[in-house]
């Protein structure tokens, strides 16, 4: 429940992300500092430990899952003006966790690799695709726990890496192989 009015204030105060509704640059903030400790092998060495233990990759999953389906609520100070920065911070644990050589779970999977492919795709193609199934779900889907909290975003999912797949496949490749002709260095596999 947000407690933001009309005007974007929340108890007499203005509320920044009112103002700047698509400005996510905390979430470049994160995902900046994340890459600085993975590239800085001394700051990367203090929390390795933390990062490689299954027993927290385990809990920080289980604590994303539980913040995802509503389990765990946050007091409305932190859901207004801080919207999904807890979140993302979680995010940015697993993804170090992931990239650490040590993850709870093997991600170097055909279909992973397939949806880095697609990735740009989905990036672009979920906002639309989640505005239009939402507006599709209110007129045709009853409300409940199981239709908004699981299929919902399972529908949303499924769409987008669907639609960009298609995407890549019939439109995007083709640019990528005229892209080639047109480049003077080639990139080397790293």
């Amino acid at each position: 429940m947000h407690l933001l009015t009309e005007n974007g204030f929340i108890h007499g105060h203005m509320n920044p992300v009112y103002i700047f509704p698509l400005c996510r640059f905390g979430h470049f903030g994160i995902g900046a500092l994340a890459a600085y400790l993975l590239f800085d092998e001394k700051q990367y060495a203090k929390i390795a430990p933390f990062i490689k233990n299954k027993a927290i990759q385990a809990g920080m999953i289980l604590l994303v899952l539980l913040i995802s389906l509503h389990f765990i609520v946050f007091p409305h100070f932190v859901d207004n003006y801080f919207l999904d920065m807890v979140p993302a911070i979680l995010y940015a644990y697993i993804i170090l966790a992931a990239v650490s050589g040590n993850f709870l779970v093997n991600l170097e999977t055909n279909l992973i690799k397939r949806m880095g492919t697609y990735s740009y795709g989905i990036y672009i193609i979920h906002p639309s695709v989640g505005q239009i199934s939402i507006a599709i779900f209110k007129k045709y889907v009853p409300n409940g726990f199981i239709n908004y909290e699981i299929l919902f975003p399972l529908f949303v999912t499924v769409l987008s890496v669907s639609l960009a797949g298609l995407s890549y496949e019939l439109y995007e490749k083709r640019f990528l192989l005229l892209k080639k002709k047109f480049t003077i260095i080639q990139n080397h596999p790293v």
